[in-house]
């Protein structure tokens, strides 16, 4: 989807910079993204960033960035994605002036409507979308191979895409109503 976004911005002339933080600082990788020198201040890097219209995707972020300077500074499009909470306290202030838009993982599933739209068949729809609680990956890779996801491979797919801390969370999150 973000990609979606960032192609469809290119071709109306945008400037699309996008960047993976995984054990990255994060104003040095801007900052040489722009060709600035790594130890630029955020101030240059700031004018630098969105003198043209610009989409900045920030990607595989755990948190412990500093980007508050950043998002206390948007003067174009920031795509934040991670696959954990983000404790910036700034987001909360984007958040309650309407510039924050948030998209999780349960709105990107597929509705009813949609699998069996994409299945032409309501019953394979149904089976499909409980195999795969919506994830439209392996939902629209089970539609064109005409055959089912196996759960094992799902379960995987999830454990690989999740920190140690959130996967053992998940477990106990999946377990707790067949505790005592």
């Amino acid at each position: 989807l973000a990609s979606q976004w960032a192609w469809e911005l290119e071709e109306r002339g945008w400037r699309v910079v996008w960047l993976s933080l995984a054990e990255r600082e994060a104003r040095s990788a801007i900052a040489q993204s722009l060709n600035l020198p790594a130890s630029a201040p955020w101030g240059v890097l700031l004018d630098e960033l969105w003198k043209a219209r610009t989409l900045l995707v920030l990607e595989e972020l755990d948190g412990s960035e500093d980007l508050q300077p950043l998002l206390k500074h948007v003067g174009g499009l920031l795509l934040l994605a991670s696959r954990q909470h983000l404790p910036y306290p700034s987001l909360a202030q984007l958040a309650t002036t309407d510039r924050l838009i948030h998209v999780t993982a349960e709105m990107l599933a597929f509705t009813r409507g949609e699998a069996t739209d994409l299945f032409g068949d309501a019953e394979r729809a149904a089976k499909a979308l409980s195999l795969t609680n919506g994830w439209p990956l392996p939902l629209h890779f089970a539609s064109l191979a005409d055959t089912f996801p196996i759960n094992a491979t799902l379960l995987e797919g999830v454990r690989r895409s999740v920190s140690e801390a959130a996967w053992r969370e998940l477990l106990f999150t999946a377990a707790l109503d067949q505790l005592p």
